[in-house]
């Protein structure tokens, strides 16, 4: 009887560290899940202030509020600031088109396409209209509407 008991205590601890093991396995795994949600959200955000700065930027680099022109060109909604580079009228595009949104710095003659451009960041909309003379600014990522508003002004003064 002995040996029985002593196969049954062996059968115990190896039922135990099996148990801890699963436990631990299953820790592990829900943190590597709750890792990946978090950094996911953190890139998305990341992304949403990268584009919220880099349009700010567009308009306070403009001369002056009339630099500042919401258009659209061949079906596209399009923030365009006009500047002037050696005394000749250049023009800053800023649109989404094919998931991306896009940027195209060119002299203000260029015949413009939706497929050129820098790609900056991916989204599936980019719109722009003005409110009560703040741009309006609206954005689908992933899925998700994003709103921002910003001061028209310009921002060399």
């Amino acid at each position: 009887m002995n040996s029985r008991g002593h196969k049954f205590d062996i059968l115990a601890v190896l039922l135990i560290l099996c148990v801890f093991s699963a436990a631990i396995l299953s820790l592990l795994l829900s943190g590597a899940g709750t890792y990946k949600n978090i950094t996911e959200k953190d890139r998305a955000s990341q992304q949403e202030q990268i584009l919220e700065l880099f349009i700010s930027n567009k308009v306070f680099q403009a001369e002056n509020r009339d630099a500042v022109r919401l258009t659209e060109e061949e079906g596209v909604s399009i923030l365009a600031v006009d500047s002037i580079e050696n005394g000749e009228p250049h023009v800053t595009r800023v649109w989404c088109y094919g998931g991306w949104i896009r940027e195209l710095y060119s002299d203000a003659g260029y015949n413009f396409t939706p497929d050129d451009g820098e790609k900056i960041a991916k989204a599936e909309e980019l719109s722009f209209t003005e409110d009560g003379g703040l741009l309006k600014v609206r954005i689908v990522s992933g899925g998700k509407e994003d709103i921002r508003y910003f001061d028209m002004k310009g921002g060399k003064r």
